[in-house]
């Protein structure tokens, strides 16, 4: 792997493909395929050569890529046949710099690549290159020449972008300095926590979320740096449980989209009869059991446990990161496993994990405590009735004590400089002290651990990791004739969108008579046309085509609905006085429809999981 990293990098340079751009002077290297090898080799290939990566990925969207490369001022990008329709579009769309694209999945272009496409590749000002074509084009060095300069700790690592904000996305630059630093933290902290670490030599890691995402860069890396084995996934994602199985690692990192697969593979694969019984009972005992931090019950692991691990007999670890996981799918996992299941929370900007709860902890549902050198604070948000003073947190029904309530900041050596060529973002994240505001709301737990509790922004992430700008998309649906006004609502234990709707009374008249011949739409009450099944489905399929209109993808495609029969009013406490959506008030309000939507989609992770 090394001797290609050398001559990779050596024929990028020998072939002008990663010169210093023309107002930064960084040498970049783009790169635009699913993970695999050739994925590593290019993006230690652009730091040998003294440069950095700068990765894409589809959900970004064709106006996010063009942006990205043109900001970067990207000349060449790597990727596989797959993704060669795009970066042409791209090209042909403005995207000036870019020059060279390397495919890393073909021997040769002539014959593996259409001759229409090659030719689009051409007349768009692209030249196509293979992987191979590029190694071989100089004899590397034994040892590096010092073309580029080496790289310090304050040179930029990767360069990851985020999709997190209405607009254009923001470019993450993180630095050496900041990957050593959150790898170390969490290696000491696995000692630590664990009386083991997770980074050795013998470690297996499989790998399988995108490698633009910083978990997962975060995740590589350390692993690396250790000589540790990595696995790749088949590019498949029906087929991950079956390459977990087969790669059996040592430690593994997951998003709650795929502990929920599991999870629901698990208890609904739950065979009949006494073996179904036994299962239960097991269940049932363990979960007890973990309320006094008891993780391992001898027989039961043996007989009926050690079957359910799916490909996780070996791991010393499994840690929950990108969105929090449900309390009870959380209990789960820990009953399931017999090795610790901690949750993880950080950002992009922290360089991924920068919290992490204790192993032997019996509650689930916060984020630990931070890890390395990493300092957190909280400041009140007022307008959201979050204080630094607070002493409890939620309703009557689930209220518990706290040590403060407020948005979640961070400091230290893990926090990345400010945003790319971007100072008015940087401005926005990062306050004078060097603390990064997250924008997420926390509450400090008696024993001191965190508890995320809210969103200051209007942006949350869905349980897959993609971000949601609800008021985007509501700006979209309400295009549609039929809506009046509408809540988009989502969260972080949730796959998919749902709404409620205030429908435009005449045109669903006309909709209920004309389109589903309902004669009697005329003189039936607007409230029961909001209630009649034909006419949700008949809205809901309306919103589907305004969303497939303005070209949304399918996770900000809303997925079911309520029809609600009456405006949301200033004077009922939905809307603030300049007439804007009070997001926490719709959310209260709607709480049991909501979860009743949720129950109708199939979706079972509700929203109250959130606040519990």
């Amino acid at each position: 792997v090394n001797r290609r990293i050398r001559a990779f990098s050596a024929g990028l340079e020998h072939l002008n493909m990663i010169d210093p751009t023309p107002d930064t002077g960084d040498r970049v290297l783009g790169i635009y395929m699913k993970n695999r090898p050739e994925w590593v080799v290019a993006h230690y290939a652009a730091i040998v050569a003294g440069g950095f990566s700068v990765a894409l990925y589809d959900t970004l969207g064709a106006d996010s890529t063009l942006f990205i490369l043109n900001q970067t001022q990207t000349q060449t990008l790597v990727c596989t046949t797959s993704e060669l329709t795009k970066v042409i579009e791209a090209k042909t769309s403005g995207a000036e710099h870019l020059k060279h694209v390397v495919l890393c999945d073909v021997d040769t272009t002539t014959s593996h690549v259409p001759q229409q496409q090659q030719q689009q590749a051409k007349d768009s000002g692209l030249t196509l290159w293979t992987m191979q074509a590029v190694e071989t084009s100089t004899s590397p060095p034994s040892t590096p020449t010092g073309t580029a300069k080496r790289p310090t700790g304050d040179s930029i690592y990767c360069l990851i972008y985020t999709s997190g904000t209405t607009g254009e996305p923001k470019g993450v630059p993180l630095t050496h300095s900041n990957l050593v630093h959150a790898i170390a933290g969490l290696k000491q902290s696995a000692v630590h926590l664990c009386d083991q670490s997770i980074l050795t030599p013998d470690a297996v890691h499989f790998s399988y979320l995108p490698l633009a995402h910083s978990i997962e860069h975060f995740s590589h890396s350390g692993m690396i740096m250790q000589s540790a084995g990595v696995a790749f996934y088949q590019g498949d994602t029906a087929k991950i449980l079956d390459d977990l199985a087969l790669v059996r690692p040592t430690f593994f990192g997951v998003v709650p989209r795929l502990l929920n697969k599991i999870y629901d593979k698990v208890v609904h694969g739950t065979p009949p009869g006494p073996k179904g019984w036994l299962l239960k009972v097991a269940l049932k005992m363990k979960l007890n059991a973990l309320k006094d931090g008891v993780l391992r019950h001898g027989l039961f692991d043996h007989l009926i446990f050690s079957g359910k691990k799916i490909g996780l007999d070996r791991c010393s670890m499994v840690i929950v990161g990108s969105a929090p996981l449900a309390a009870d799918v959380m209990d789960f996992f820990r009953v399931l496993f017999d090795c610790p299941v901690m949750e993880a929370y950080g950002l992009s900007e922290t360089t991924g994990i920068a919290m992490m709860n204790h192993p032997s902890q019996s509650v689930a549902g916060d984020v630990g405590t931070p890890l390395g050198e990493n300092q957190v604070k909280l400041i009140s948000v007022p307008e959201m009735g979050y204080l630094t003073s607070d002493t409890t947190h939620g309703d009557a029904s689930h209220r518990i004590p706290v040590r403060g309530r407020g948005e979640v900041c961070f400091r230290g050596p893990q926090v990345f400089q400010g945003y790319y060529k971007n100072p008015t973002a940087t401005a926005d994240a990062l306050d004078s002290e060097g603390w990064l505001h997250t924008g997420d709301v926390g509450a400090i737990l008696p024993d001191g651990r965190l508890k995320i509790v809210d969103r200051k922004k209007n942006i949350f992430k869905l349980s897959q990791g993609e971000y949601v700008a609800p008021e985007r998309l509501e700006n979209i649906l309400v295009t549609s004739a039929l809506v009046d006004q509408v809540f988009v609502y989502g969260d972080s234990f949730q796959s998919v969108l749902v709404g409620i709707v205030v429908p435009q009374e005449a045109p669903l008249r006309r909709l209920a008579n004309e389109v589903l011949g309902m004669p009697t739409a005329d003189t039936t009450s607007f409230h029961e046309l909001c209630s009649h099944p034909q006419v949700v489905a008949a809205v809901l399929q309306d919103l589907v085509v305004v969303s497939k209109q303005a070209k949304l993808f399918g996770f900000e495609t809303i997925k079911a609905i309520k029809l609600h029969p009456h405006v949301f009013t200033v004077e009922d406490n939905f809307l603030t006085p300049t007439f804007k959506l009070k997001r926490n008030e719709c959310k209260s309000a709607f709480a049991a429809d909501i979860d009743a939507l949720y129950d109708h989609c199939g979706d079972k992770k509700k929203a109250a999981a959130a606040s519990n």
